[in-house]
């Protein structure tokens, strides 16, 4: 199952012309899917839906994934946050559910992208706990990042008044070093940022078909 990558980083070979960029995430091997999605897979009305991918890339950064699923006629895509299932195992294999309640031609998708500020986040955590200081580069990061995510909320609502709160705090030098670790790293700003944020180097399956029937008398 081929990926597509949103948007297209592209390379120069010698001879000048560009190409596509291999993309850093992988996403291969979904499930459910009849040979490799050429035909629906078959369900009927009220079965819960598993899908399933290894999905994985290179470095240490940390992963963020979403099955976009549609309904029959529906406009719009619904998105259930994947989790990995094997973690405990160091595998990639990520799943998340959805129910269908009506027959027809459903279709889904998966999107997978680098969660930057989580990322960012999670290093900042571990060097305070190592009791490590002068951490201002590290903060100096996270107002970018932040800054970023302010530009993705909506002007005057509660996220943007939260993400701009933090930025300021981050970036005065009067307030004390570890009175800014708490709150870059409090949870209510992360839940916010990640709500938001942008999808960086975002790569997006194919879409697959699901045949719902009705059920039988």
């Amino acid at each position: 199952m081929s990926t597509q990558v949103d948007p297209t980083p592209t390379t120069r070979s010698a001879d000048g012309t560009s190409k596509p960029a291999p993309s850093r995430i992988v996403i291969q091997y979904p499930t459910p899917a009849v040979d490799d999605g050429r035909y629906p897979a078959k369900r009927v009305v009220g079965d819960a839906i598993t899908v399933e991918a290894d999905i994985f890339r290179d470095g240490h950064e940390i992963l963020r994934a979403v099955v976009r699923h549609r309904a029959p006629q529906a406009r719009n895509c619904r998105e259930v946050e994947m989790e990995r299932v094997d973690a405990h195992l160091g595998g990639v294999r990520w799943a998340a559910g959805f129910e269908v309640d009506q027959p027809g031609r459903w279709e889904y998708t998966i999107e997978a992208w680098t969660d930057v500020f989580g990322t960012w986040r999670d290093e900042l955590a571990r060097k305070v706990a190592a009791q490590q200081h002068n951490l201002a580069g590290e903060l100096s990061e996270g107002v970018r990042l932040l800054q970023a995510a302010s530009n993705s909320a909506k002007a005057a609502n509660s996220e943007k008044a939260l993400i701009d709160h933090a930025i300021k705090t981050l970036g005065d030098d009067t307030v004390p070093e570890e009175a800014k670790h708490d709150v870059a790293l409090g949870p209510e700003l992360f839940q916010t940022v990640e709500r938001i944020e942008p999808r960086h180097g975002c790569v997006t399956l194919e879409p697959i078909q699901i045949e719902v029937d009705r059920k039988l008398a």
